[in-house]
């Protein structure tokens, strides 16, 4: 059982930017006329890194399986039986910078709600490991998740994140409680 909840993390990227999540999926920004925001809502534990176009297949190729890009670990034979990445193109039209626009779900490992501004058709490719079902939703399950954010870091494309609402209890106190 999670010990605490998950806290969305969210990263404004250009067009050329590719995002991974984990080694479990990627998304490449390829086209739009502006900049649009990817809440991740996913275990913390899982890493996202944020790369260039240009770089992302050799980053994939060398780090798979290892720190920087951390879900799955496993030395090289693990790695060969891990199924190739295959790709989904996706068209999004921006609905304002408040607003995610639909939801891409990576089966199992969460999902990533994307934020464009408004008249801007975006277009993506979502990567997932062969066999991995993966699903892009309209409307957002969160629609306005990208306000549970913090100030940006400077000369990076995160955000800060936010410190956990005190609405959730401790779930070992409140047991205990309900057993008084």
């Amino acid at each position: 059982m999670p010990y605490s909840g998950i806290i969305p993390r969210t990263y404004v990227l250009q067009p050329g930017m590719v995002l991974f999540l984990g080694a479990l999926g990627r998304i490449d920004f390829l086209k739009g006329e502006k900049s649009a925001w990817f809440s991740v809502v996913a275990s913390n534990k899982i890493p996202v890194h944020i790369t260039s176009l240009e770089k992302a297949d050799s980053i994939y190729e060398c780090h798979a399986g290892k720190t920087l890009l951390g879900v799955p670990i496993g030395d090289e034979e693990r790695m060969k039986k891990f199924p190739p990445l295959v790709s989904q193109d996706i068209e999004l039209d921006g609905i304002g910078t408040l607003e995610a626009v639909a939801d891409i779900k990576f089966s199992s490992a969460g999902w990533i709600a994307v934020t464009a501004h408004s008249n801007d058709r975006i277009h993506l490719r979502a990567y997932i490991p062969a066999g991995i079902g993966l699903m892009v939703e309209k409307p957002p399950l969160l629609p306005f998740i990208v306000g549970v954010k913090g100030e940006r870091i400077k000369k990076s494309a995160a955000y800060k994140l936010k410190k956990q609402l005190p609405f959730v209890q401790n779930i070992t106190t409140h047991t205990k409680n309900a057993k008084m």
